[in-house]
């Protein structure tokens, strides 16, 4: 019988354990330790946004779904909403998208990838102008994160990107030159 001591111990060995499964790309295994994680600990907001993630990357997206929503319900997390505004997006539900995004970033509003993703959810609604002023917003967040750490390829690679959207052409093309340049080898750059 394990006390208390034991107990907690259990529970961070199934959190890291859940971790190492999913970094590996073991899939069923990471959706395992974290469900066992969830049931001993059902008010673990972490645990579920974990679990959502874990599922997210084997595509179960309405199993993501379930789980990052009963994350947020125990307490709002800017990841979770974002995720759950990546797959509204992936299912061409921009509203809906949008309307998660905009949660997360009422949590964190200094997060450049959020706004970029709000852009591109607002692109998909026709709504240009909002979308730019996102973009905008994107690339000058990522900017602020290249001030603290010049040698940071994606975040030059994001500016890029959102000058590019506002049809920046020169700015983009500088910044993509120079994430490829910190980072030639880095797929997402």
């Amino acid at each position: 019988m394990l006390d208390e001591a034991n107990v907690g111990r259990y529970r961070d060995m199934l959190n890291e354990l859940g971790l190492a499964y999913l970094e590996a790309g073991h899939l069923d295994e990471a959706v395992a330790a974290f469900t066992r994680l969830t049931s001993l600990q059902p008010d673990n907001a972490s645990a579920f946004q974990l679990l959502g993630t874990a599922y997210h990357s084997a595509g179960e997206l309405d199993r993501a779904l379930v789980a990052y929503e009963r994350a947020n319900a125990i307490t709002p997390r800017a990841p979770a909403y974002s995720n759950i505004g990546i797959i509204h997006d992936a299912r061409g539900e921009f509203a809906k998208a949008v309307a998660s995004y905009r949660q997360a970033i009422a949590i964190q509003p200094k997060q450049a990838a959020t706004h970029r993703n709000l852009a591109e959810s607002l692109s998909g609604l026709g709504r240009s102008r909002e979308a730019a002023a996102e973009y905008v917003m994107a690339a000058a967040l990522a900017r602020d994160a290249i001030r603290v750490n010049p040698a940071d390829a994606r975040a030059h690679a994001l500016v890029g990107l959102c000058e590019a959207r506002v049809g920046h052409e020169s700015l983009a093309r500088a910044a993509i030159a120079e994430a490829r340049r910190l980072a030639p080898n880095d797929n997402e750059v």
